[in-house]
Parts: structure tokens; sequence; C-alpha cells
């Protein structure tokens, strides 16, 4: 019966959920997650995310003796401080009458409401970045994306695994850049079928609807780029 079976219901309902949410949000998949960090979390959990200390290379002669290095490491904290949540509750009635699988078709608009508030959740600290390139009302070019390179580049940010997330004006100028999309010029034809800017500079770049927006007209849309792990 449901009453015997009831405590794995929230469990199959979470399984659901993430497996939806990882389709719908890019940030997510890319982005180091806090249960990669430590097993258990809750809101206002602190996370304490090490860096390790710098090092120096030493030089070392034939009979001189090594130079041991004691480095300083680093912390930076994060806490978890927002929980979504969508309850719902469809009558049994409701249930009995329906011609679909209502609990279907409400976890899809509940899931995809909570997909919106992580990513714009994430898409927001864009506005706390200690680096910011560009100017308000300028669409994104190539420029400005061998700017933040060279910015990633001096923080000694991995080179593996960046990302970057544009707002849909910025990724519209992006796709009327023709070496960006030419198959003449990158090899690759279905850039212009797809609509997808893709891979630039190295970076793996996205739209997104939910990107942080400030001041007035002319308005900056911020994007956002990273690098996973660093």
């Amino acid at each position: 019966t449901t009453t015997n079976q009831a405590d794995f219901i929230p469990e199959i309902v979470a399984q659901e959920a993430f497996g939806r949410l990882r389709q719908d949000l890019f940030l997510v998949q890319n982005v180091t997650k806090d249960s990669e960090i430590e097993g258990q979390f809750t809101k206002g959990k602190v996370l304490n995310i090490g860096f390790t200390g710098a090092l120096t290379a030493q030089e070392k002669t034939e009979t001189g003796d090594i130079v041991i290095q004691n480095p300083d490491s680093d912390v930076t904290t994060v806490t978890l401080d927002h929980h979504y949540h969508v309850a719902m509750s469809p009558s049994s009635f409701l249930r009995a009458v329906a011609n679909v699988n209502i609990e279907d078709a409400y976890q899809e608009d509940a899931f995809s409401v909570l997909a919106e508030e992580v990513e714009q959740s994430i898409l927001n600290l864009a506005a706390s970045t200690t680096y910011s390139k560009g100017s308000a009302g300028v669409d994104v070019d190539e420029s400005l994306i061998l700017d933040v390179r060279e910015q990633m580049h001096t923080n000694k940010a991995p080179k593996r695994g960046r990302f970057a997330v544009f707002a849909s004006k910025d990724e519209k100028a992006l796709l009327k850049i023709d070496r960006f999309t030419s198959a003449e010029k990158i090899g690759d034809p279905t850039k212009i079928a797809n609509g997808a800017v893709g891979r630039v500079h190295g970076f793996d770049t996205f739209q997104s609807n939910l990107t942080y927006t400030s001041g007035a007209a002319p308005a900056s849309t911020h994007g956002l780029a990273w690098s996973r792990g660093g």
C-alpha cells in the first residue's frame, strides 16, 4: 500500500527531479557542487573550500642543501543560503478523473521552476565578481572574450573546463561574427544549422535568458565566465 511504501516516495521523486534538472540546467552541470566537497549538506551550512599555497621552484646545486618549503594554504567559504522548493497536492478526485498522469504533469512544471531559480542564483553571482570586463550597452565581441581569456591566464585559472554564459543579445552578436559560424572557416557546418556559437577561444559558450541585468538604459547584461575547479 501507499502507507507501507511511503518512505520511498520522496526519494523516487527526488531522483526524477535531479535527472530532469541536470537536463535543463547548463550551469549546474559545470560548477563544483556541494555534494562533491562534503557528503551531507543543509541550508545554512558553510563549506570550506581549500586552496593550496604557492610553491617556488628552487635551484639545486650538486652539493647544496634542498630548500624545504612550508606554503600557507588559503580557504574560501561558501554558505548554502538558498533552499528552494515547490509544494503541491493534487486532490484524489483530480487524479481519478484525469486522462493524463497528473503527478508527471505537475512535476514537469515544478522542475522547470526550480531549474530557473537555481540557474538564476548562480548567474546573479556576476554582480559580485572581482573581475569585470566590457561596457554597459556594448555587445560581447571577440575582443572581449580574449580580454576575459587573458584575465583568466593572469589569474592562473585552469585551462581545461572553461565556460561562458551570455545573454541572448550577446549570443546574437557573436553569431553574426562570420569566423565563429562559417563552415568554411571552422570546418563545422552544424553551427549555423543549430544556431550555436559553441567553443570559442577555449570557452564552451552557452546562452541563458536569466543572465544578471543592472542599470538603466543602456542596461548592462552580465555574462559569466569561469573555470571549473579553479
